[in-house]
């Protein structure tokens, strides 16, 4: 397997430095052939040199055409050239006309270049003189020759080469074929360098013989070590001995960089065949290769004078690739390597990056001090690893050493801006803000991965110890880089997402710990902040403090019976707390980010974490549930004081309207249904006194009058269920020697709501409202006033004792009924839909009343009592509109109008 590896290597190298020398050469081939026409142009007779000048010109004036309009053709009567074709020193034409059919035209003078125009016009082309034409001929079949001889070397290199291998696999002796082949390639190599040198016109076949020579010495090597000697490392030692002497030679004499490049090649082959002379492992066979780098990096610095030029651009181009590769290769074969020559190789690879980042003229610094850094971290992992360490301390050491990178670079970016200079760039800071926001990215999905490897291997580091310090790199970055852009305010925020996963495994105190370290850094970072980012920072800081409030919980509580509805209740306590403060900031004029958005979210999280705690808990009673549900009640009552407005006329926005009343009905239907009457009751007394209070605040308050009708609402429920809890704990009200249904006690509390309506209506402020505050409680205390009666005849059980057929409650509420809505009829006749309340009222008692002859007289009575009136009032009217004409006058009576009633006339009115 070592031999396969180290035959890779070879291979990959030889295969790089041939395609990197054949671009070079072939470009240089093109420059020298290039050079050298334009030299023999350059020397002759007068006439070559005046064709090449005319050739040069025409040339030129072509390019010119060419740019202005490519659909630009020659005039009649001239000659049609072709453009020249791609070759920098050829100009192709088509052939000139016979003599016999034209004469040739003299050449004509050159004319200047004319300015470009947006619509240029077709110019005649010129005629080329004879001399031109035949100069350009031989020069295209120069060119073809040259060519075709290249082409005819080449193969017969390459079968020259394939023919000393099938004459090693001869019968002939095997001296014989050792000495031939050692014969036939020093003969091809000296040969080229003979006719190099004595021959110029011969220069491309004495490179094909050199190039053939070079060829053979793999050749060689094999012969040598299957006749000679067959010792395998040796004569791999003495091959690449050979031919790196042979290529360095071939390289200088010839002046070829692709020789150059293939003898770095064969030098690595030296140092390789070395170690496997010695019997080294695959870990020196790396280390020869950064030994080599080394040699080839020094040479490239210090350039001596006896290092030929054509070796510094193959130095240059290839030193620094060589430990990357080595380090790479060797992170692939980590089986293949000895505890600890891992670990060299890396500590090595970053001694090598590190040294070649302090020249302050070497090439690729920014990129040799990021290898570097990495290859020291996996030299200090490799290490840790090798002295029998956990596989989780392996990766807490990565940690430790991207936390510090990180931190290195986010605190040293002015020094490391000065040691490597950004040149041009706008913001020469901004790739280490870069930087340290990518190494932290990387510390924490190692953290993740840290943190699984604790979990899943049952090791005995601390789950939290990788968190925490994932947290500290974090939250010391965000305070050094949140200056240069906020995406670094973000990475303790990710550092805590990180960690929810695992909470569960931390504990309480670990987790309480976490969430108080940032929210501690975020209440600091308001203090030193200033502008909008303030505000951001302290409720980052509440949101921090909060919820480590159930963390601590749950880490005071580790093994109790309702563990989960304590933590749960200590979340409620922590939201309501903040409600609380945020009200207060509100009311005290201190502008805090997103107040409405802020109390809806507390509140609600409130809400939504009471059901929970009542289905965590499991104690009966449900005191912790019911303890809670008081607590948010009240704070949330007390916020919708704090943020109402005091004073008649402000003007607020009131982020807190809603805010009492739907924590007081949420909490009134759990309290209902999952809890006892007896904390709904409590629910609704709070209420009460809440909507109360609101409604008690001076005239002209905003939704004054809202809160007032919320507060005869819930009074009138409260009296119900109050009423029901009496009875649930076998009390009751006994008036007149009966007990008081729940239905007349809800009657009497609806009917008690009549009085402010009929006192507004007597005082007359604001009628409409109190028409339309009629308009709703006759409704229910009709319902009520149905249920009494109906009660004694079809219904009977525990809440409806007291209610008997002979009952007098039916005909009190029937009474009781009429007169509410007689009185509302008669008080608010003015408003419209008014007229309908007697009659309405008079058809469900009749109804409801009809078996007991007297109340129906007392219903009668008092309907014609209310409509009397409605018919004194239509007689007035009618008698004002016969006298409105005087006497003797052609008009004719209007009829009787209406309108002063702002309704039609009542039915009954005659």
């Amino acid at each position: 397997m070592t031999a396969m590896i180290t035959i890779m290597f070879v291979v990959a190298i030889a295969l790089v430095g041939f395609a990197a020398g054949v671009t070079r050469g072939r470009k240089e081939r093109g420059s020298h052939e290039a050079a050298r026409l334009v030299r023999g142009n350059s020397t002759g007779d007068a006439g070559a040199y005046r064709a090449g000048y005319l050739a040069g010109h025409l040339a030129g004036w072509r390019d010119a055409a060419a740019h202005e309009d490519p659909r630009t053709v020659p005039a009649a009567g001239a000659p049609a050239w072709l453009p020249r074709p791609s070759s920098p020193v050829q100009v192709s034409a088509v052939r000139a006309p016979s003599p016999v059919a034209r004469p040739i035209l003299p050449a004509q003078p050159v004319q200047p270049a004319v300015a470009s125009s947006p619509h240029p016009s077709t110019q005649p082309a010129q005629q080329l003189p004879p001399e031109v034409l035949l100069a350009e001929q031989a020069a295209r079949r120069e060119k073809r020759d040259r060519q075709n001889i290249n082409v005819t070397l080449y193969v017969a290199s390459l079968l020259l080469v394939a023919a000393a291998a099938l004459f090693i696999g001869s019968s002939l002796p095997a001296v014989l074929r050792f000495a031939g082949v050692w014969t036939i390639t020093a003969v091809f190599y000296a040969g080229g360098f003979v006719l190099h040198a004595k021959a110029p016109r011969l220069k491309p076949a004495a490179v094909a013989f050199a190039g053939t020579g070079l060829a053979l010495i793999p050749v060689t090597g094999l012969a040598m070590y299957n006749f000679a000697l067959q010792d395998g490392p040796a004569a791999w030692l003495v091959t690449s001995a050979v031919g790196t002497a042979a290529y360095v030679v071939a390289a200088v004499r010839l002046d070829s960089r692709v020789l150059a490049f293939l003898s770095l090649s064969f030098l690595v082959s030296t140092a390789w065949s070395g170690v496997s002379m010695l019997g080294g492992a695959l870990v020196w066979y790396f280390a020869s290769l950064i030994g080599l780098a080394v040699l080839l990096t020094l040479a490239n610095l210090a350039r001596p004078r006896w290092l030929p030029p054509v070796y510094v651009k193959p130095l240059l181009v290839l030193h620094p690739f060589v430990v990357p590769f080595v380090a790479l290769a060797a992170t692939f074969v980590p089986r293949y390597l000895r505890p600890g020559e891992y670990t060299m190789l890396m500590a090595v690879s970053a001694l090598y990056f590190g040294v070649m980042a302090l020249p302050p003229r070497n090439t690729f610094r920014l990129q040799q001090f990021h290898a570097a850094r990495a290859a020291s971290t996996l030299a200090v992992m490799a290490g840790v690893n090798d002295s029998g360490a956990e596989l989780a301390y392996v990766l807490l050491a990565g940690l430790v050493l991207l936390a510090a990178q990180s931190l290195g670079v986010a605190f040293g970016a002015q020094y490391l801006s000065r040691w490597f200079p950004a040149g041009n760039s706008v913001q020469p800071g901004r790739r280490w803000w870069t930087d340290g926001l990518l190494c932290f990215g990387l510390q924490l999905a190692l953290t993740v991965v840290t943190a699984a490897v604790v979990l899943l291997n049952e090791a005995q580091l601390p789950v939290g110890m990788p968190l925490f310090l994932t947290l500290g790199a974090g939250l010391l970055l965000a305070w050094k880089l949140g200056k240069q852009g906020l995406l670094a305010e973000w990475l303790p925020v990710t550092a805590l997402v990180v960690a929810v996963p695992f909470v569960h495994e931390l504990g309480g105190w670990a987790a309480a710990a976490l969430l108080a370290a940032g929210g501690a850094y975020w209440l600091l970072r308001a203090v030193w902040s200033g502008g909008p980012l303030r505000r951001v920072f302290v409720l980052a800081g509440r949101l921090g403090l909060t919820l480590a409030v159930p963390a601590v919980a749950t880490g005071v509580l580790p093994d109790a019976l309702d563990r989960s509805a304590w933590v749960l209740a200590a979340f409620v306590a922590a939201v309501t707390g903040q409600l609380l403060l945020e009200a207060g900031l509100i009311r005290a004029g201190i502008r805090t980010l997103a107040p409405r958005l802020s109390l809806a979210v507390f509140a609600g999280a409130g809400m939504a974490a009471l059901p929970l705690v009542l289905l965590a808990e499991r104690a009966p009673g449900h005191h912790l549930a019911a303890t809670a549900l008081v607590v948010h009640v009240l704070a949330a009552a007390a916020a919708g004081w704090i943020l109402f407005p005091w004073a008649a006329g402000r003007v607020s926005s009131r982020p807190g309207a809603l805010l009492a009343p739907a924590s007081l009905a949420w909490g009134g239907v759990l309290s209902f249904a999952g809890v006892s009457l007896a904390l709904g009751n409590t629910v609704l007394l709070v209420g009460l006194l809440y909507f109360a209070a609101q409604g008690l605040r001076p005239a002209g308050t905003p939704g004054r009058r809202g809160h007032w009708w919320a507060a005869r609402g819930v009074a009138t429920v409260l009296a119900g269920t109050g009423y029901l809890q009496l009875l649930g704990d076998g009390g009751g009200l006994v008036l007149a020697g009966e007990e008081l249904s729940l239905a007349a006690v809800a009657f009497l509390a609806l009917a008690l709501q009549m009085i402010p309506s009929l006192v507004a209506a007597v005082r007359g402020h604001n009628r409409s409202l109190a028409a339309i505050d009629a308009a709703v409680v006759l409704p229910f205390m009709g319902a009520a006033a149905a249920v009494v009666s109906l009660s004694g005849r079809y219904a009977s059980g525990p809440y409806l004792s007291g209610v008997t057929a002979e009952s007098w409650q039916a005909g009190a509420a029937a009474i009781v009924m009429a007169a509410s809505a007689v009185a509302a009829g008669y008080l608010l006749r003015r408003e419209q839909f008014t007229a309908v309340f007697a009659p309405a009222a008079l058809l469900l008692l009749l109804v409801l009343r009809g078996g007991h002859i007297h109340d129906v007289e007392i219903l009668l009575g008092s309907s014609r009592r209310s409509a009397w009136p409605w018919c004194r009032r239509r007689r007035a009217g009618r008698r004002r509109d016969s006298t409105s004409s005087p006497p003797g006058s052609s008009r004719r009576p209007s009829p009787p109008s209406w309108r002063m009633t702002c309704r039609p006339p009542p039915p009954w009115c005659p």
